[in-house]
């Protein structure tokens, strides 16, 4: 049964990790306010970017607002009254695969912790109520219908099936500033934004360029392999469409089932194509068990290129020897590098404050940064707190935007992905950075943003 569920973490663009990390806060009952913020707050008081993107250079604690409980306004919009606001977040928690997107929930409540701790914003302190989606459409729906009626905003949300909520989004005008939108859908709601967004007609080619640098040779006899599902599909035409723009030639194209456990076929036909350059979109078990068969199979390709959903210690640990030298990229800091990179050392910190069995990871990155941009927004329209003003600011304030280095460069406000990317290599059962080599750094120049149009 477990292997009928891997398929679902396919259908994530850029990340695609499971989790086991553990904290009581994020059990909070489905829409339940979680505590977390205050109370470890108060226990623990479109332009073209530069070739190289350091880190933020510092990471200051959010500028109290000179508002005040007395003169903020008051209950100025749904979930705010004069000295609180309730945000929600949507997250896949429980359910068939437990745990899910856990992290995402518990990197919006650290963050929301530290934003109380050092005031709140314009009088008021934050409140975070889960929703959990529980990989159940219908309780997307649910759930986007009772944050519209009760809460300020949605912001960190992560779920499998998050297009079942644009519609609901859509009509009640809710600020959605999502983790990472994994549907086109979802994507295409005009109130979603996201702090690394994704546009459905682009697609950034910087990992490929690269590589191409590296092993000329190797990109005339590319391979693509994707789970024969709707969205990793579409995800995987994308890419190969955009490669191509690049010089790459892809000699073979072949799909999984989401219980494939025999790659054989696939592997003695990459084989007799000539393959030498492999990419796959799966979950972190289908990869690790297709490198488990190439080695058995005696099949070594010059490049084995994955997006960051590999970047997880359970792709090592799942795939063992296999993985090395696999090369996996990141848009967003890279974990192992908070001593550089001073927003990455306060997501950790602020993590370990209020949940300590956590472990940071992806999508409690991406959900810290989603709290960046609501706080931000939140700042930028004023001390009467308003769903319209949230917008705006949503709207026109995210250009050239990277979440005090956080993040790579990109455009919220324009939906304008990241161009940048950190290259690293699996060595020694490592995530070692391979380019650029400077610790803090992204690659912002090489590759582009190709428009793509592929044809399924």
């Amino acid at each position: 049964m477990m292997n009928a569920r891997r398929g679902w973490l396919a259908l994530l663009i850029a990340v695609m990790l499971v989790t086991a990390a553990c904290g009581s806060r994020v059990d909070a009952p489905d829409g339940t306010a979680s505590g977390g913020g205050s109370n470890a707050a108060a226990a623990d008081s479109n332009a073209e970017p530069s070739a190289t993107q350091p880190a933020g250079d510092s990471a200051t604690a959010p500028a109290q607002g000179d508002a005040t409980p007395e003169n903020n306004g008051g209950a100025t919009d749904v979930g705010v009254t004069a000295d609180n606001i309730k945000i929600g977040i949507q997250a896949d928690i429980t359910g068939a695969r437990p745990g899910l997107f856990k992290t995402a929930l518990e990197g919006l409540d650290a963050y929301v912790a530290y934003v109380n701790a050092n005031g709140g914003v314009n009088g008021r302190t934050l409140e975070v109520v889960p929703y959990d989606t529980k990989l159940n459409g219908d309780e997307v729906r649910r759930t986007a219908k009772e944050a519209c009626d009760s809460v300020f905003a949605l912001v960190g949300s992560m779920g499998i099936q998050d297009s079942d909520g644009a519609a609901t989004i859509e009509e009640c005008g809710i600020p959605d500033i999502m983790a990472t939108a994994l549907t086109q859908e979802r994507q295409e709601v005009s109130t979603s934004y996201s702090p690394l967004p994704q546009a459905p007609g682009l697609w950034s080619t910087g990992p490929g360029a690269y590589l191409k640098t590296q092993f000329p040779d190797a990109i005339a006899h590319a391979a693509m392999i994707t789970v024969d599902q709707a969205s990793p599909k579409l995800n995987a035409a994308k890419l190969v469409d955009a490669y191509q723009q690049e010089g790459f030639e892809f000699v073979y194209q072949g799909k999984t089932n989401v219980i494939q456990i025999d790659f054989t076929k696939l592997i003695l036909d990459m084989k007799d194509k000539g393959v030498r350059y492999v990419m796959m979109i799966a979950d972190n078990s289908q990869m690790a068990d297709l490198l488990k068969a190439m080695n058995t199979q005696d099949f070594h390709p010059d490049v084995i290129e994955f997006m960051p959903q590999a970047y997880s210690q359970s792709f090592v640990d799942l795939g063992g020897d296999a993985v090395e030298g696999s090369y996996v990229w990141a848009n967003f800091a890279l974990l192992g590098e908070s001593d550089v990179n001073p927003e990455m050392a306060l997501y950790q910190e602020w993590l370990t404050k209020t949940h300590p069995e956590a472990t940071p990871d992806i999508f409690g990155v991406y959900a810290w940064g989603a709290g960046m941009m609501f706080v931000e927004a939140l700042r930028n329209s004023g001390p009467e707190a308003t769903r319209d003003g949230l917008l705006t600011s949503l709207s026109e304030d995210f250009i050239d935007w990277d979440a005090n280095g956080l993040m790579g460069l990109s455009s919220p406000s324009t939906h304008t992905p990241s161009r940048c990317f950190a290259l690293m290599q699996v060595r020694d059962g490592k995530f070692v950075r391979v380019f650029p080599e400077e610790p803090g750094t992204f690659e912002c120049e090489l590759g582009g943003l190709r428009e793509v149009n592929p044809d399924l």
